[in-house]
């Protein structure tokens, strides 16, 4: 049966990343240290975490952050290359006959691509959180 902390459901047995502060009295949750890591889990079932369950969730939690990182580097490199870029794209995507214009134009093209950044997260990131991630992916590329 799973617990609900901080409004997620969590199976019992499984490792939570969170402050073992939080961690309330009479909740069914203890602390666990693991090296220099101090983990709550969910006590509130039949299964208990065991080390291998904690070493897999180590994995998949260094596996997700290495995944995110680069992600994050890819996505700010094509930022920056763009930036760096503008004049050049300002020449070969725009008009010629004035060159500021050009570029007034790639870099209003910037500020709009970063501006709706925050208008899709909150149209998408319910949506998402709805209806699944994959699904929303799936319509977002179908839009564009």
């Amino acid at each position: 049966m799973p617990v609900t902390v901080r409004g997620a459901a969590v199976r019992p047995g499984r490792v939570l990343w969170m402050d073992p502060g939080d961690v309330p009295p009479g909740s069914g949750f203890s602390v666990h240290t693991y090296g220099e890591a101090r983990m709550p889990t969910c006590n509130s079932g039949a299964t208990s975490t065991t080390e291998a369950e904690v070493a897999t969730d180590v994995v998949a939690l260094r596996r997700s952050v290495v995944a995110g990182a680069v992600g994050v580097f890819v996505h700010w490199f094509d930022w920056a290359a763009y930036a760096y870029l503008a004049g050049t794209v300002a020449t070969v995507f725009f008009p010629s006959e004035n060159g500021t214009t050009g570029l007034l134009a790639v870099f209003g093209v910037f500020v709009v691509s970063f501006g709706i950044r925050p208008i899709g997260a909150l149209v998408f990131g319910p949506l998402g959180d709805r209806i699944g991630r994959k699904r929303t992916l799936s319509l977002v590329k179908g839009l564009a």
